[in-house]
């Protein structure tokens, strides 16, 4: 699914909200694909950002939330 801002979406829906496992893309280069809820990150997913960082873990209502890991582009 394309959004009017050229957002894209990947994956499971009900009700008509993401919900479920499924892929978004950002127009600035983030990529998320992991658990959704409500149109929110909500689970475990892996947030990666075009400049090398990610974010591998657990979300709760689109932040960070619970156990994960996160590098940074130097590999810290």
């Amino acid at each position: 699914m394309r959004f009017a801002d050229g957002s894209e979406y990947e994956g499971s829906f009900e009700n008509n909200l993401m919900n479920g496992f499924g892929v978004f893309k950002w127009l600035d280069g983030r990529v998320y694909s992991g658990d959704w809820r409500k149109n929110m990150m909500d689970g475990k997913g892996r947030l990666e950002w075009p400049d090398g960082k990610c974010y591998d873990g657990e979300y709760k209502e689109d932040k960070k939330h619970g156990k994960g890991l996160f590098k940074w582009q130097d590999g810290r």
